[in-house]
């Protein structure tokens, strides 16, 4: 398989496609999107793949040894049944990797990323700012 992006590329991802490992209720864990609420798209710098494994937690519970009375555990591991690659992309140099789908990453010119992704704008940051400072607080200053 030929890789489709270069580490570096400049590309544009959905927020909201983020890709992560999700678990049912049944301790099967899925690879999924993980924030299908947000819609923003962002600009990024791809940084590598990574395989994530789909599969069911097996074991990690405790058993009475009848022999001895002292109670054992059994390790837990994952039963392997799919393996699924995504794109690492980093939106500022100092953010951690968010992982997404091929199909999500768009290619961009070349653009630079700022050296911390916020995604608060300046207007919101000066109103937090200047809300917070009605927020009570107990003897020491600290929020309540």
């Amino acid at each position: 398989m030929k890789p489709t992006f270069k580490i570096g590329q400049s590309v544009q991802v959905n927020l909201g496609d983020e890709v992560g490992a999700k678990y049912d209720n049944k301790n099967y864990r899925v690879i999924g999107y993980i924030k299908d609420y947000l819609n923003e798209y962002v600009d990024g710098k791809i940084t590598g793949m990574k395989t994530f494994q789909e599969g069911q937690i097996r074991g990690g519970y405790k058993y009475h040894n009848y022999y001895d009375f002292e109670p054992e555990y059994s390790t837990p591991y994952l039963d392997v049944k799919d393996t699924i690659k995504v794109w690492g992309v980093r939106l500022g140099y100092i953010n951690r990797e968010l992982y997404f789908f091929e199909e999500d990453v768009i290619e961009i010119d070349e653009k630079d990323i700022p050296y911390k992704y916020v995604k608060w704008t300046d207007e919101e940051k000066e109103w937090m700012s200047k809300e917070s400072k009605h927020w009570p607080r107990d003897e020491k200053g600290r929020f309540v």
